[in-house]
């Protein structure tokens, strides 16, 4: 038996004796209900799969539209056009050694009540969506290409040398700053102010339902994931790394 094979085994030897692998001691009042079961199981897959692949997730993206939207075709549509800000930003001659994964996750709001010309309807919850994508290449700052060092002129107003400020200010801020900048400039539906976007890395993201770190990005996006209609709408797989495949 080879040492992948061996490896899988004693994951699910765990996983029936201990339920969880990844997880933290922690526990719920909805321990017990099957959903909750099937959405710990299913993120564990997720996770053993991030694992296997060699593409944990490194940065979340959340980012919310400037006006309320239900349609989840065209929510699909802008994904696509996210990863592509992305990949021109950090990765613009597509090089393997810079590809970076990326996995959307839409979240849908709770629907509502509202007036409208006199009239009481329910409106349909709009998105907001989450995206994953693996880590950076340092080299990205070290030898950057003409995207990042003029996104950074641009947002520092003078000449910047992008390795000089990952060492000053964190590499996390600098990510934080290029992706913001150029996703609200380049993508018309996302809003301009603090509550539009926000970025969080995995070493900032300290737990969420018993899971820390990159596995707790994974959980928080993954929260409403309990059963197959709820997966379906809320993994973009067209426009994402397809880690829900059957192993």
């Amino acid at each position: 038996m080879n040492k992948k094979n061996e490896r899988l085994k004693y994951r699910e030897w765990l996983r029936k004796k201990e339920g969880c692998i990844y997880r933290i001691n922690y526990t719920d009042i909805y321990e017990d209900r099957n959903w909750k079961k099937n959405l710990l199981q299913m993120r564990e897959k997720i996770i053993d799969q991030y694992n296997d692949s060699g593409t944990v997730p490194e940065y979340m993206i959340t980012r919310s539209y400037v006006q309320h939207e239900s349609d989840r075709q065209l929510v699909i549509r802008n994904n696509k056009r996210v990863n592509a800000v992305i990949d021109d930003l950090f990765n613009p001659r597509r090089v393997n050694n810079y590809h970076l994964s990326k996995d959307h996750f839409l979240e849908r709001h709770k629907d509502e009540l509202i007036e409208e010309n006199d009239e009481w309807k329910v409106r349909i919850g709009g998105f907001h969506v989450h995206t994953l994508i693996s880590h950076i290449n340092e080299d990205t700052f070290i030898k950057p290409n003409r995207n990042i060092r003029k996104s950074l002129n641009h947002i520092y107003g003078r000449e910047v040398t992008p390795i000089e400020l990952v060492k000053e200010k964190g590499k996390n801020e600098v990510v934080r700053q290029l992706l913001t900048h150029n996703i609200t400039r380049r993508c018309g539906f996302v809003g301009t102010g603090k509550s539009s976007i926000n970025i969080v890395g995995s070493s900032d993201h300290k737990e969420f339902d018993g899971y820390t770190g990159w596995k707790g990005l994974i959980s928080y996006c993954t929260k409403q994931m309990y059963n197959t209609d709820k997966i379906i709408e809320i993994y973009d797989h067209q426009n994402s790394s397809s880690l829900l495949t059957t192993k």
